[in-house]
């Protein structure tokens, strides 16, 4: 019996999502979860070519620091083994070159594998911007060719050590040293980078099709002269998808699909050529739309909505992006950051304790919401104890209210324990987006977005944050001040959080001006 759709979707194994793949977890100097095992480039989440030279040489600078001079006793222990030659893994082996350590690459596929599997003729932009290259190996805006043969000339002219079409199959750690064992050999190293690419393991869609007709399924373009006159079906939404439907659309039939709702992940440069192909009729794109499979002659793909196309086809291309070699990751105990491990779950269990355990202070003494301090702990000195806390953390505002307001301020205890709730949750805030801040400006394309983005969230965080505990109370009261928080909601949907005229009751003056309390509303005739 055949599921329905929603069934056989909900049973289905998750497809990973092209832009999040699962990484492995780094240390700020680029250390794995192994001691003394490195990770650079592609396969530490450093993609561009740019970025991944600086980050080889950044790596083995460190690497010299910590070893120094190369063990006398036994001359076959190496100081670096680098696994890959891609740009990170020949800017590593370069520089440790120019310092004199010892030092093997070995790649299982050819010098710059990742560039080979390029389109010819394709434009290698040197970004970011602004950034200089820090590596000895030459890049600047070049050719496919032309990057190619720079980087083989200089492989040749230095000797460097780079041993090609010879395969780590595993990394074992023994006696301070490790022992790399490929698929010819075996070598010792004091220290191992790995700087693997991920071209070797293009993602599939899982679709029928793909074993049934495995020759018209490709997962990068090098030749788009190859497939002149052809009916040709792009799947994916990156840099690589929209740079191979648009060397494709000039001489082919062809129909672009990703399941993204926008073209957000290409590069602005490709997102206007792509939108001018399919205006001037070379290019069918289609938006929110999924491969669902293709035979000899076709290939069916469906919209959100359910409609599925079926267009004529002789190639289709996957483009939705490549995994890390997970299973070389597992075996010599890289950990990556969807893991979980002991520590990470007592780190859960830790952080469920202590959001509970604030959410229940912050309710004290309701029940059932403040067990199990209401079993211990009496009322009288819970609120001393947040009484002495307030009087520290409101100590800034005090000045700003007359006496009578004062004494309201500190009799009330559920504005004291709201007040150093919110107080709490705008320190974390502000402590989080400023990492945040730091983090995603320093790797933007455009650090300005991301720069007014976490500025923009921790101000309103702030300034609301003042503006319910500070302004609030002196223009509604204590008692009302809590009415605030409405403002949080779209407004004006919750104008009727201020329908309550005639209970207001103003208890506090405005910097140190002492005002009469007084009843407005209806008792005024």
């Amino acid at each position: 019996m055949k599921l329905p759709d929603w069934l056989t979707t909900l049973l289905s194994k998750k497809q990973p999502d092209p832009s999040y793949p699962d990484l492995p977890l780094v240390r700020e100097n680029g250390e794995s979860t192994v001691a003394g095992l490195y990770l650079s480039g592609d396969v530490g989440g450093t993609p561009l070519i740019k970025l991944g030279l600086n980050e080889g040489v950044d790596v083995v600078n460190r690497l010299h620091a910590e070893l120094g001079a190369p063990a006398q006793t036994d001359p076959e222990l190496l100081d670096v083994i680098i696994v890959g030659a891609g740009a990170s893994g020949l800017a590593a082996a370069m520089r440790a070159h120019e310092l004199g350590m010892r030092y093997q690459v070995l790649e299982s596929e050819r010098i710059a594998t990742s560039v080979i599997d390029m389109y010819k003729g394709k434009v290698l932009f040197a970004e970011p911007e602004g950034l200089p290259n820090r590596s000895s190996m030459w890049f600047e805006e070049c050719t496919r060719e032309e990057l190619l043969e720079r980087w083989r000339a200089q492989v040749r002219e230095a000797g460097l050590a780079v041993n090609e079409h010879e395969k780590v199959v595993d990394v074992t750690k023994s006696r301070g040293y490790f022992v790399v064992k490929t698929d010819r050999a075996g070598y010792r190293a004091r220290r191992v980078i790995i700087a693997l690419g991920k071209s070797g393991n293009p993602r599939k869609a899982g679709v029928p099709g793909e074993q049934e007709h495995p020759d018209k399924l490709h997962h990068s373009l090098s030749d788009p002269t190859a497939y002149r006159g052809k009916h040709v079906f792009v799947y994916g939404g990156g840099d690589v998808a929209a740079e191979a439907a648009l060397a494709l659309c000039a001489n082919n039939d062809v129909t672009m699909v990703t399941i993204d709702d926008q073209l957000t992940f290409p590069r602005k440069r490709n997102v206007d050529a792509l939108l001018a192909a399919r205006a001037a009729g070379r290019l069918d794109l289609h938006l929110s739309s999924k491969l669902v499979g293709f035979d000899d002659r076709s290939v069916t793909f469906k919209n959100d909505d359910g409609v599925a196309q079926t267009v004529s086809n002789d190639v289709v291309f996957e483009m939705i992006g490549s995994d890390l070699p997970v299973p070389f990751f597992r075996r010599v105990g890289v950990r990556l950051q969807g893991d979980w491990h002991p520590k990470r779950w007592a780190a859960l269990v830790g952080m469920f304790v202590f959001a509970y355990t604030l959410y229940a202070l912050k309710k004290f003494p309701e029940t059932p919401y403040a067990w199990p301090f209401t079993g211990f702990w009496s009322q009288e000195s819970f609120a001393g104890a947040v009484g002495a806390v307030f009087r520290v953390a409101f100590s800034p505002f005090m000045w700003m209210f007359a006496d009578e307001a004062r004494q309201d301020i500190l009799g009330t205890l559920w504005f004291q324990q709201g007040y150093l709730y919110s107080l709490l949750y705008t320190v974390v805030f502000v402590g989080f987006g400023y990492q945040a801040f730091i983090r995603w400006t320093g790797i933007a394309r455009d650090p300005r977005y991301q720069r007014w983005r976490y500025v923009s969230l921790t101000s309103f965080q702030v300034g609301f944050f003042l503006l319910a505990n500070v302004v609030g109370v002196h223009a509604l009261s204590v008692e009302n001040s809590w009415r605030v928080w409405g403002l949080s909601q779209p407004w004006p949907l919750f104008i009727s959080w201020y329908n309550w005229w005639g209970d207001w009751i103003p208890r506090q003056t405005v910097l140190h001006v002492d005002l009469r309390v007084r009843r407005v509303g209806r008792d005024v005739g």
